[in-house]
Parts: structure tokens; C-alpha cells; sequence
């Protein structure tokens, strides 16, 4: 069975684009999505660096590991008692070096670079076949089509023909292409700050005849023209962005053939320790009480406890925190086990010592979340 650190590991020593820095992961707490916590990869050192996503005055490359959140995620997971592959918290890494540069020259070549780099290592370094890779691409459509009217013109926007090509140079086999029209293969956004447009593969492992999503990639080749603060266009931009994500929860549940993907060596322990801790038995429960406990613990410490966030995250980890509550009780867990199963995720993921030294700030604001979540219920004003 490979491992969490055994894999994070391979994932460090892969070559990268000529010129990658390793960069530290970022807090999930940060400005490239306000309001909300980390949902991927490269918003907040864009910012840091341009304060922009636009106006790329320079080649940024790096790469790292990081932790993102998910509410929809989450979300799946409390309605889906069979919900299998999603997280509250999961992991991201780049494979070839993100790649966001000032200069929109010899994209083909710097495409072929990383389309090559994640087959190799999705073939060569994880040992899967090529007739389990699959990939999904853009088929082309009208603006207004695809965003399913966010975006209100009809420009269109043709089929994405050359990393599919690449792709296909590469090793993927002629069948294993579905093209769509939606917006999980071309990428529109506006995150309160004008960003880039472009095209996405989203990537696929067959493992027991269904298709597991393990990365994505984005190559973003056009910027937002706008008018009266309202986006009427776009253009060809004159930087490139080729950036991917590999799930290192989704390699993992892919490469060891898991069933669940709660199967993961860094999470397993903490949700087994939780049912040996309950004195009613409920798998989907358990998992629940894992996972929010787990994000919680992640945002505490990257913000240095709730009163550090924004009215809007407060209300987005209110819901972990009520679920996290909810399960305890259910479960009969008592609350002193709540600081047992915050030191076992801390031991769990020491590759993230933060966590370790967040671990009495979070206990004290889950505990304190509980006492007024119980006290407004004896006053009969929760709801």
C-alpha cells in the first residue's frame, strides 16, 4: 500500500519546469477567495506578487503542497451517506511547476511540457496504464451556454483542440476523450478581481470500471474585456498560465484501489479512533465528526482562532462546527475526547507541525462553540 508521506515525497523529487521555487503551503485563510477558505492553487501568491491576476509583470513558477476546502464538499458528504471520494480537506500538488508567465510565445511547447510531466507520472511514477487514463475537453459553445448565463454574451468560444492533441502524441488512447460544454472544461471567472479565461482537462483514473477524478489541468490563454464593470468580451491575453492540480487523497484511493477514500493512511486512524470512541456505532456519523473536526483544525490554526475571521467564513465554519457538535452528540462522544482526536490528527500530519502548535487554540474555540450552541438550546432559541 503506498503511503500519504510516501507519496508526498515522489511528488517533491519530480523534475519541474526549468527555474520552479518550492514554495511553503498558503493559509486557507486568505484573500484570493474572500469570504470563503482555499479552493486551490495559485490565487493568493498571484496576489502577493501582482495583486493582480492580470497583470503578470513577470514569470512566477513554484510549487507546493497544498490544503484546500471545499464546502460543497462537505455539503456532498452530509446528504450522501454513500458518498465514497470527497473531503472536507484535502490535499493539492502540482506535478510540473505552475507555470504563470508574462509572455504568451511557444505555447505549444511549454503545454507539451506539462501535459508530458503528469503522464509520466500518472503512467510511469504511479504505474498506471494507459487505457486507464481518461480525459475530458472542451467541445466548444457560446459564453452564455457554458457559464450557463453568469456571463451574459454569445461570443464563441471554439473547441479545445491543441492539448488534446498533445495528449494524444503523448500515449492517451484514441477512446478515452469525452469533450463537453460545460464549465468543468473551460474556465470563466471573475473572483472579485478581473482573472484569466481558459480551457481545462479534467483527469481521470479507471480503477474497478468507474472513472476517478485525480487533476486537473488549466492552460488560461484570454483575459475579461469589460464594460460599465461588466464583462462584454474576452481577448487573447498576452500571458499564459498553465496550471494543474493532482489530489493527492484522489492518487492515493486511485493507487491502492481503496473503496473509500476516508481509506487514506492520514485520515483512517483519526475516524477509526473516533467509532472506538463512540458509544453508538455509525459509520456516516464518524465520518462526519472526521472530516469537520479535521477542517477545523486547519482553519483555527491557519487564522489563529474564530474571532480572526471574516463575518462570511465565521458563518461557512459555523457549519462544521454544528455538524462536528451534532455528531459528538449523537455518537456519545463526550467532549474531553475532542482534545485525544486533535493530537492524533496532529500526529497524523506532521509534515504540517502548524497544526501541533494550533491544537489548544482550536480545542478551546470548538469547546466554547459547543457551550453556546447547548446553552441557547436550554434557553430553547436554537433553532
Amino acid at each position: 500500500m503506498m503511503k500519504n508521506k510516501e507519496l508526498r515525497k515522489i511528488i517533491a523529487n519530480l523534475p519541474r519546469y526549468p527555474g520552479t521555487k518550492k514554495y511553503k503551503n498558503y493559509s486557507v485563510v486568505n484573500e484570493g477567495f474572500t469570504g470563503k477558505f482555499n479552493l486551490s492553487f495559485t490565487e493568493p501568491e498571484m496576489l502577493d506578487e501582482f495583486d493582480s491576476y492580470l497583470n503578470i509583470k513577470h514569470d512566477l513558477v513554484y510549487s507546493k503542497i497544498q490544503p484546500c476546502i471545499r464546502n460543497i464538499d462537505f455539503e456532498k458528504l452530509l446528504e450522501d451517506k454513500k458518498d465514497r471520494t470527497h473531503l472536507a480537506l484535502f490535499d493539492l500538488a502540482d506535478i510540473h511547476g505552475q507555470m504563470i508567465l508574462s509572455s504568451n510565445k511557444k505555447i505549444e511547447e511549454k503545454l507539451r511540457f506539462a501535459i508530458t510531466d503528469i503522464w509520466n507520472f500518472l503512467t510511469k511514477v504511479m504505474g498506471f496504464a494507459p487505457e486507464q487514463i481518461y480525459i475530458s475537453s472542451f467541445a466548444g459553445g457560446r459564453v452564455k451556454q457554458v457559464t450557463q448565463g453568469k456571463y451574459d454574451f454569445e461570443k464563441q468560444l471554439p473547441k479545445e483542440e491543441l492539448a488534446l492533441r498533445i495528449w494524444k502524441e503523448t500515449g492517451l488512447l484514441p477512446n478515452n476523450n469525452n469533450n463537453y460544454t460545460n464549465r468543468e472544461t473551460f474556465l470563466a471567472l471573475n473572483l472579485q478581481r478581473p482573472t484569466p479565461w481558459g480551457y481545462r482537462n479534467e483527469i481521470f483514473v479507471k480503477i474497478n470500471g468507474k472513472l476517478l477524478d485525480v487533476a486537473t489541468l488549466e492552460y488560461l490563454i484570454f483575459e475579461p474585456k469589460f464594460k460599465n464593470e461588466k464583462i462584454i468580451d474576452i481577448i487573447p491575453a498576452n500571458f499564459l498560465l498553465i496550471v494543474s492540480g493532482i489530489g493527492l487523497e484522489r492518487i492515493l484511493m486511485a493507487k491502492n484501489k481503496f473503496d473509500r477514500i476516508v481509506e487514506c493512511d492520514h485520515i483512517f486512524p483519526l475516524y477509526n479512533k473516533v467509532l472506538s470512541l463512540a458509544n453508538k456505532k455509525d459509520e456516516h456519523k464518524a465520518l462526519i465528526i472526521t472530516e469537520s473536526l479535521r477542517a477545523v483544525h486547519r482553519v483555527f490554526t491557519d487564522c489563529d482562532g474564530y474571532t480572526n475571521l471574516s463575518r462570511m467564513r465565521r458563518e461557512l465554519i459555523r457549519e462544521y462546527l454544528m455538524a462536528l457538535r451534532d455528531n459528538l452528540r449523537d455518537l456519545e462522544i463526550s467532549k474531553e475526547n475532542i482534545k485525544k482526536l486533535l493530537f492524533l490528527n496532529s500526529k497524523l500530519q506532521d509534515y504540517y507541525p502548524e497544526l501541533k502548535r494550533g491544537e489548544k487554540q482550536t480545542l478551546k474555540d470548538i469547546l466554547k462553540y459547543i457551550e453556546t450552541l447547548d446553552n441557547l438550546e436550554k434557553r430553547g432559541k436554537l433553532k
